[in-house]
């Protein structure tokens, strides 16, 4: 991925203003649960609550209960507006950017794959490429404008409701934590296995686009010699592995959330246990319980959202290594720094000692000399695969010779 991460460069304002907004959109959220609070501990039981920043204010202020109540309640609503507004501007600003980001790597990986030799295009199939340039790119995009949002909002969200929660009570919130490490655990577990069939899957489809892309190009000749049930045996048998590899990674993304489930409903039981204890005993109010109970059940929603995201950023992970694996290929046939442009041709073709292979140790012209003169006409005769379109294809330059040079008007 980090090849693509000077691409993100001109969008770095917008990418810095969305950042911004889901920390305060994490912020508000944290607080969501407060309003609450305050109803319980001071409206419904009339007892002493931490507010973070109106601790002091509230115990001072001469506020009856109704006027609480109706505080809590309009803060309530404040919350939930300008948690929207910001939520909308960062999503907005992300797909903008996904879309923008998306259409560069398209671009230029398309540029680059027009560059490239014939020799690396011979290697390739077609419908892998192609597979590249849409449904590889196409997940990038995903991870972009979905996962970001997810990972980021929710990663704000975990670091906000966690200082809170030691705030309230840290031994406390250490034994709700206590099942937290498991959790990533199996997260990140499953995460490895996730990616691996996901690139499984990934090469599957672009072997199957390839099949199919031949097949249909050439479907005159399938037709003509009757070839259509073998077509759809080979289809069939690579569609069936791109399937299985698709079938193991739903089973490992499957596995996730119920073990996801059960740990976090052990986290709320230990909750449930030692907060009625110590409300009991005085240590812990009505509301701060509430607090911890929708925090708990917060910091799981979170790290279940993660675990649904882990194969959205396999698929982008494997996505980003096929387009990276092209890009990094380098043409064969480059001109040198200080190539000049081609003058007017007046046609005359020299081959000078070439020889040519199409890989080490396969000669298809060995030491060829051939002068052909401005509107001079000449025939290539011999058998099949003794080199004939090869040395026409030495001409407009689409393959380099091995050794030699093929001259026009006298220049290389």
């Amino acid at each position: 991925m980090h090849l693509f991460v000077p691409l993100l460069r001109p969008f770095r304002k917008q990418l810095c203003w969305a950042a911004l907004a889901m920390v305060l959109d994490a912020f508000l959220t944290v607080f969501r649960p407060w309003p609450l609070k305050v109803v319980i501990d001071r409206v419904l039981s009339h007892k002493p609550s931490r507010v973070p920043f109106l601790h002091a204010w509230l115990d001072s202020a001469p506020f009856s209960r109704m006027e609480i109540l109706y505080g809590a309640c309009a803060a309530t609503l404040l919350i939930a507006v300008l948690t929207g507004v910001l939520t909308y501007y960062f999503t907005r600003t992300m797909g903008a950017v996904g879309q923008h980001f998306v259409f560069t790597i398209r671009r230029d990986l398309f540029a680059h794959l027009q560059r490239l030799s014939l020799r690396f295009h011979n290697c390739q199939r077609r419908g892998d490429l192609i597979t590249r340039l849409t449904t590889d790119i196409q997940a990038i995009q995903d991870l972009i404008a979905n996962g970001i949002i997810v990972l980021g909002s929710n990663a704000f969200l975990i670091a906000g409701m966690l200082v809170l929660m030691f705030w309230l009570n840290w031994q406390f919130a250490l034994a709700a934590l206590s099942v937290t490490p498991l959790l990533f655990w199996v997260v990140f577990r499953y995460t490895r296995r996730i990616r691996v069939a996901a690139r499984q899957a990934r090469a599957n489809t672009g072997l199957l686009a390839s099949l199919a892309q031949e097949t249909l190009s050439s479907i005159q000749i399938v037709q003509g010699l009757a070839q259509e049930e073998q077509q759809d045996d080979r289809f069939q048998t690579q569609s069936r592995s791109g399937l299985q590899a698709y079938l193991e990674a739903v089973r490992y993304q499957a596995r996730v959330a119920p073990l996801v489930d059960v740990l976090a409903a052990v986290g709320l039981a230990i909750v449930m246990w030692l907060g009625a204890t110590r409300v009991l005993a005085g240590v812990l109010t009505t509301g701060d319980l509430v607090i911890f109970f929708a925090y708990i059940t917060n910091l799981y929603s979170p790290i279940k959202a993660l675990a649904r995201l882990s194969y959205t950023y396999s698929k982008a992970s494997v996505g980003a290594e096929r387009i990276a694996e092209v890009m990094r290929v380098r043409s064969e046939v480059r001109d040198r720094k200080r190539a000049r442009p081609a003058p007017p041709l007046r046609g005359r073709i020299e081959f000078r000692d070439v020889s040519f292979e199409y890989e080490t140790g396969r000669t298809v012209l060995s030491h060829i000399n051939l002068a052909i003169a401005p509107g001079e006409k000449i025939a290539i005769v011999g058998a099949t695969g003794t080199g004939k379109s090869t040395l026409v294809s030495l001409v407009p330059r689409f393959y380099d010779p091995s050794e030699g040079e093929v001259r026009i008007d006298g220049q290389d």
